[in-house]
């Protein structure tokens, strides 16, 4: 007899049922979250343009590799925000103040690794990924956004000079995002 899941479940795009209190891995796919988070707007919506998720990791994979970072590297810099293809993008300064959210988010995360065939990051892994992460979000907010200032974590972080940043239609984005998980060794 199956055991109950806790909570309550909403239907993917793939038609899976998800549940945020009780991630499985069979609950988890890679067409899930690259949909999921190339419809997803960056800025909480409140840029010059739509600008997904999925751009964004796709920039952070790039930026990885730039920098000489392995194929690992950059694949977690891909997915970093693969989460949020199911509890969605809260803005930063917002997420402290949620309280149980990132513990949420967290184990999300944690399936999707184990779902996927990763090695979760290490301490280190996890602090070049965040770097990239903050170089991409200033980045992406000084073309997309007034730029007038995001907060204590963005003010000593200059901008990645060789990231161009395009609007590329949804399924596009889409597109290149599963391949470029596939590519680097993310289990379909």
């Amino acid at each position: 007899m199956a055991k109950e899941r806790i909570g309550d479940w909403f239907e993917t795009y793939t038609g899976k049922r998800f549940w945020h209190l009780d991630p499985r891995v069979e609950d988890i796919c890679i067409e899930d979250i690259g949909h999921g988070l190339s419809n997803m707007c960056r800025f909480n919506g409140q840029s010059k343009h739509f600008y997904s998720v999925a751009q964004h990791s796709i920039n952070c994979a790039e930026l990885a590799e730039r920098k000489g970072y392995g194929r690992r590297l950059q694949l977690l810099s891909l997915l970093h925000d693969a989460a949020e293809a199911y509890v969605g993008d809260i803005v930063k300064p917002l997420k402290p103040y949620l309280i149980g959210f990132k513990e949420i988010e967290n184990r999300i995360q944690e399936v999707i690794y184990e779902a996927l065939n990763i090695v979760p990051p290490t301490y280190t892994e996890s602090k070049i990924v965040k770097k990239i992460d903050t170089v991409m979000l200033v980045t992406e907010a000084r073309v997309l956004t007034s730029m007038n200032g995001w907060g204590k974590w963005t003010e000593d972080v200059e901008a990645d000079e060789h990231t161009v940043i395009t609007l590329e239609p949804i399924p596009d984005v889409e597109n290149w995002f599963l391949f470029m998980a596939k590519g680097l060794g993310a289990k379909a």
